[in-house]
């Protein structure tokens, strides 16, 4: 076999994560090391009722993956995949998140790192995930047509394009899309998280910047910890809130700690709930009118917990993960 060498070179990895074992492992079922070898899985089974899967838990490692699912490219063992790509945004994400909950705990509001590398990584989990295809098509519409203009990048397009994935009917089958929609999805994944030459960032970094740093945009995230382990993980990693004038996402941080990141647009903000925000710091905001990203921090709030729970079981594809006994507004039915 010829040998390659360039951007994105061919890796043995198979078994391809959604959302990465290293964040399984924290988020789900935390310890010192935050190394867990098995992760306990629930199944909707109706309106906020989940069911065990396993006694024993799942491991990990077959978790929240699917073979081949990244690959454009296989020639014998070897993959040309994104590998490379998501290890940018998740290698970091355990520290960072520990770092949050300890700041959090200790009311430290300079949280400024630990909020811009986990939105990323949520924000990653969000394009990857293949049970939000259509969602991620839909957000992106354009870039997937888009074409790069450097020889480098225009080498790895034309092989998501073209490229040789046997299980590629398969992953189609499983996911309910056609063959188009499944390599302009991995199309769209490389172009946002791929750092083209002549760029600084890529243009997922760039979105998230833009949307936080723009004068038009009211920015701030909202930090709902708790004293004991009781938030769901979804299948889907995050949640969406139905507001059409607000782009807003909440998600699993830890087993402790829920994070919800808004942008509304100030010409056409409507409060609604569940958002956690007030017309008097709207209103401070517009008149300050200097780009920012605010945190606010609260602490032990059992509705917000309960609703949050209960959204993330109405909207993941089929399963949650947990490590409590129980969790606040969801009932959890007994296997036979």
């Amino acid at each position: 076999m010829e040998k390659y060498v360039g951007p994105l070179p061919p890796n043995p990895t198979e078994n391809q994560h959604f959302i990465a074992q290293a964040v399984q492992g924290l988020n789900a079922a935390p310890s010192e090391n935050g190394k867990i070898s098995h992760i306990q899985v629930y199944r909707r089974v109706g309106e906020n009722t989940i069911s065990l899967v396993n006694k024993g838990g799942l491991p990990i490692r077959h978790n929240l993956a699917l073979l081949d699912l990244y690959t454009f490219d296989l020639t014998g063992s070897l993959r040309r995949n994104f590998e490379s790509l998501f290890q940018r945004y998740e290698e970091d994400l355990p520290r960072k998140t520990l770092s949050l909950v300890k700041k959090i705990r200790a009311n430290t509001l300079d949280l400024h790192d630990e909020i811009i590398s986990i939105i990323g990584s949520k924000m990653l989990d969000f394009i990857r995930n293949p049970y939000s295809i259509h969602k991620c098509l839909a957000m992106f519409p354009n870039f997937a047509t888009f074409h790069p203009t450097s020889a480098e990048s225009n080498e790895i397009y034309q092989r998501i394009w073209d490229g040789n994935n046997p299980r590629q009917e398969r992953i189609c089958r499983l996911l309910g899309i056609t063959s188009f929609e499944y390599r302009r999805w991995l199309v769209t994944i490389f172009m946002l998280t791929y750092e083209h030459p002549g760029m600084s960032e890529t243009f997922l970094d760039q979105i998230i910047h833009s949307l936080i740093t723009s004068r038009e945009n009211y920015a701030a995230t909202h930090f709902f910890i708790y004293d004991r382990p009781a938030v769901l993980l979804s299948d889907r990693s995050f949640n969406e809130i139905d507001n059409e004038k607000i782009f807003a996402m909440e998600f699993h941080a830890s087993a402790e700690l829920i994070v919800t990141f808004m942008v509304l647009n100030l010409n056409e903000w409507e409060f609604k709930k569940p958002l956690k925000i007030t017309k008097k710091s709207i209103d401070a905001f517009k008149n300050f009118r200097e780009p920012m990203l605010q945190a606010f921090i609260v602490k032990n709030e059992e509705e917000i917990l309960k609703s949050y729970n209960q959204r993330t079981v109405a909207y993941c594809h089929q399963n949650v993960y947990g490590v409590a006994k129980s969790f606040p507004g969801i009932k959890i039915q007994e296997t036979n």
